[in-house]
């Protein structure tokens, strides 16, 4: 009598995938043959409805095995033979006659949050992309995604950040945005702490963790006049009005970058010497610094400004 995997024609990948068995379908992926040919076969191994190892994945909510095997090249657009992609298999309620086969095997609960996860994956192209890049190491790499008036931070867990910065009047696409990230707080995940968009003028409806932009581009220019900074004027100062000499700087002093490291200084500042004056900035020198703040990562969907470095070194 066959057993349960060859009666359902369920390979290794399969398995390892339905038990959650990470360690197994790592050494099965790192064995995968050279050729294209040969990793194809495995990768795309099918049971008799058609499922793949990713699909099975997707179906038992296991997020590193699925993350694995989109590493190491498994389709997202792969169907089975109802024609069904790996996102849909997210709908568990779609395969109870396969979950209850599945038990058998030795599956255990199936955590809906890690399918939703997963979906996300799949289904957003620059967080595969990421995922596919770096695996499962602990900086891989956030992605920013602008829609009209709000941005959306997906993390190559699969989990999902919304901001709504409050820009009124004009569409996201047109300002640059940013976010910063504070170290590592558990293997694979990193804590989005704080987001900003280019501009100066107020920001009402921003929410608490969008910067508030009039705020922090006085203090960006309030910490280059004290450390007699020399950031350029800019013919953009003055937005469409007259030039007028306090404006002078105004746009450098708005960049994202600039006043996302400034907000992050400033909860050194509160942290190491109890308070937010930018003028003492300066004492920081030389004190003990948590790692926590020392690792910190700045995210922007643009390149840094010239004279970002200026600043930072300061």
């Amino acid at each position: 009598m066959a057993s349960l995997p060859e009666a359902y024609g369920l390979s290794e990948l399969h398995v390892a995938a339905i038990t959650g068995d990470f360690r197994r379908a790592r050494e099965i992926l790192k064995s995968l043959p050279v050729s294209q040919e040969g990793k194809k076969k495995i990768l795309e191994a099918r049971d008799r409805e058609g499922s793949t190892a990713l699909m099975t994945a997707v179906l038992c909510g296991r997020l590193r095995i699925a993350k694995l095997l989109l590493r190491y090249g498994a389709s997202r657009k792969t169907r089975d033979f109802q024609s069904r992609v790996a996102s849909e298999y997210s709908r568990s309620s779609l395969f109870n006659v396969k979950l209850k086969i599945y038990q058998k095997l030795g599956l255990g609960s199936i955590s809906g949050s890690q399918q939703r996860k997963i979906s996300v994956i799949l289904r957003n192209p620059a967080a595969l992309r990421s995922c596919r890049r770096f695996g499962n190491h602990p900086f891989s790499y956030s992605r920013m995604l602008k829609h009209s008036k709000r941005v959306i931070i997906l993390k190559p867990s699969g989990e999902t950040e919304r901001f709504k910065p409050g820009k009124e009047g004009s569409n996201l696409s047109n300002a640059t945005a940013g976010f910063i990230t504070s170290a590592v707080t558990s293997e694979g995940t990193t804590k989005v702490e704080q987001l900003a968009v280019s501009g100066w003028n107020p920001n009402p409806g921003r929410g608490p963790r969008v910067l508030d932009n009039a705020v922090f581009t006085g203090l960006v220019r309030e910490v280059i006049r004290l450390h007699d900074l020399k950031v350029c004027g800019s013919q953009r100062d003055n937005g469409n009005q007259t030039a007028l000499p306090e404006h002078k700087g105004r746009f450098a002093a708005c960049h994202v970058e600039k006043k996302l490291a400034l907000w992050w200084v400033l909860r050194v500042l509160k942290k190491i010497l109890g308070t937010s004056d930018v003028a003492r900035i300066s004492d920081l020198r030389g004190a003990v610094i948590p790692t926590h703040f020392k690792e910190a990562r700045l995210f922007l969907d643009h390149g840094p400004c010239r004279d970002v470095s200026t600043l930072r070194n300061r």
